[in-house]
């Protein structure tokens, strides 16, 4: 009698079974081929969105006021997660799980500066990244990564603050990508 793996449910022989070696191979074989695209099939199907600024027209960024970051172009997007039109300063998630909440940007060439990067879910703070650094002329990129729990309506955003003493910041380059990671 044939018996089955307790997690994955591949089967195998028993010693009571009468021996026939190629038909229990193929038997397991056909049961990981399946479980394997079973698995490949989740992963490839779990909602994904990207969207990235592609202008040549910088964000004004204010010394001392936090921002959400504004995107033009979508470069994926699986689940309809992302509309540009009518808010293209978030992404909004279409099923309850957990879910990666990515950001990032370069900024320009800059000295003596704090920044706060933040994660906002619903108008809400989720994550925040502060740095200070002092780099003279060079450009730097800043990223942040967030897991929430969502729920269908939920939608994400990424916030800068420059909270500096110079100039208003004008930034190019900006990407945020939501994908879900878990059903739950």
């Amino acid at each position: 009698m044939v018996a089955f793996t307790p997690n994955r449910g591949y089967p195998y022989s028993t010693p009571s079974d009468p021996a026939d070696i190629p038909a229990a191979i193929e038997a397991l074989a056909r049961a990981v081929d399946t479980d394997v695209e079973n698995l490949d099939n989740a992963v490839v199907q779990r909602p994904i969105g990207k969207a990235s600024s592609h202008t040549t027209t910088p964000q004004e960024f204010p010394a001392t006021a936090t921002t959400p970051l504004i995107y033009d172009f979508v470069d994926i997007d699986t689940a309809n997660l992302v509309n540009l039109i009518s808010a293209p300063d978030r992404m909004t998630v279409t099923s309850t799980g957990l879910w990666a909440v990515w950001g990032s940007f370069v900024l320009p060439n800059y000295t003596f500066s704090s920044k706060n990067l933040f994660v906002h879910q619903n108008g809400v703070q989720v994550e925040r990244n502060s740095l200070y650094f002092e780099i003279t002329g060079r450009l730097t990129s800043i990223s942040i990564l967030s897991v929430v729990h969502a729920v269908a309506g939920d939608y994400m955003q990424i916030l800068y603050q420059p909270n500096s003493f110079t100039d208003n910041l004008r930034i190019t380059s900006k990407q945020m990508a939501v994908f879900r990671l878990t059903n739950t």
